[in-house]
């Protein structure tokens, strides 16, 4: 009897794991039906700036509003999304046999603004195998940037590789010159597709990065942001005031 109990108490943890198992299985397959399909060969993914509400209107060209869902408990915990989050399907998209990237647009209610995720999934097992961030726009602390990206085969294997750019944009003083100067950071990398997973690459030749940038311009971003003009003023007015600016050091 003393070791029967353990025996029984293994059995209900099995059986309950089962059970969650199978349940996150079934949440998995439900999110994915929310996708709609799409085939391309070049496919270029960028955010358009601050918005005050999650959904667009229905005059928006905005190509990749999405359809809004109930994300999985699991998926939150993926992408450390919370209740102030709202998540909108895109579409999905063949990666390799039984791979396929599930597109998903992620609204922050209190930054306004909007990532894209790129879900790597298998339709064999029902998983999320990984995450890879697609697009996204800020501006915070006097300065501002973005993340997009474009999927295509790189590589000439027939499947659909990442290349994503990023950049940050801020303007400061140098050397206690009344001159403000542009610090400007740029970088580049690829998610190539090796045996069905993706390998991620920076790029660091500089000579490439600046073809890929000439080759895969940003789309602007239409937010509000401040032109260079008004963002030089405001900083000249700041420091009329006394006000302390924070270098890039700081």
């Amino acid at each position: 009897m003393t070791h029967f109990k353990p025996f029984l108490f293994a059995l209900f943890i099995l059986l309950n794991t089962n059970i969650l198992f199978a349940q996150t299985k079934k949440q998995l397959s439900n999110f994915y039906q929310n996708f709609d399909s799409i085939k391309f060969e070049l496919l270029h993914l960028y955010t358009d700036g601050l918005q005050a509400t999650a959904s667009y209107s229905s005059n928006s060209s905005y190509p990749f509003k999405g359809k809004k869902i109930n994300p999985p408990p699991l998926l939150k915990k993926v992408l450390k999304v919370d209740h102030t989050n709202d998540c909108f399907a895109i579409f999905r998209y063949s990666i390799a046999p039984q791979i396929e990237g599930l597109i998903l647009r992620v609204y922050d209610q209190e930054m306004q603004s909007n990532t894209i995720h790129n879900l790597i999934y298998n339709t064999s097992t029902q998983t999320i195998r990984e995450s890879i961030l697609l697009a996204h726009d800020y501006q915070a602390e006097g300065g501002s940037g973005a993340t997009q990206s474009w999927i295509l085969d790189l590589d000439n294997n027939h499947q659909l590789d990442i290349l994503t750019r990023s950049y940050y944009d801020k303007y400061e003083y140098k050397n206690a010159s009344e001159e403000v100067h542009l610090i400007h950071r740029e970088n580049s990398y690829l998610n190539i597709v090796k045996q069905s997973h993706f390998q991620r690459t920076p790029v660091q030749n500089e000579d490439l990065q600046q073809l890929i940038a000439n080759d895969f311009p940003y789309r602007p971003i239409y937010a509000p942001f401040m032109s260079e003009d008004t963002h030089k003023k405001l900083l000249n007015n700041i420091k009329k005031s006394g006000l302390v600016i924070p270098s890039e050091t700081d």
